[in-house]
């Protein structure tokens, strides 16, 4: 069985990897809280190879964007349309959601 330790640079994040068996991927658990809307949340993760932290592995570095939400309710194979601004333009966009 082989363990692979990690650590996140932002101590509000929770992050984990189970142990695994020697030469086989392993998943990993990163569980981060957004703020609101607009902003960009940027952070490291460090993996080891030892429980003290001593040998590195790699370094990998996330950026969580936040956006702003839209929920659209409809019923089932009706169309419902709904106006959204698109970043980038200044002319709002028709949104359909087929459900």
């Amino acid at each position: 069985v082989h363990q692979v330790f990690v650590r996140a640079s932002d101590l509000n994040i929770v992050c984990e990897v189970k142990p695994v068996s020697i030469n086989q991927p392993c998943d990993m658990l990163i569980k981060a809280a957004t703020h609101n809307a607009q902003t960009v949340n940027s952070f490291l993760v460090f993996m080891y190879a030892d429980g003290f932290l001593h040998k590195p592995i790699n370094v990998w570095q996330f950026q969580i964007h936040a956006v702003k939400r839209l929920d659209l309710t409809c019923i089932q194979y009706q169309t419902t349309t709904s106006t959204l601004l698109l970043r980038g333009t200044r002319s709002s966009r028709l949104v359909q959601c087929f459900g």
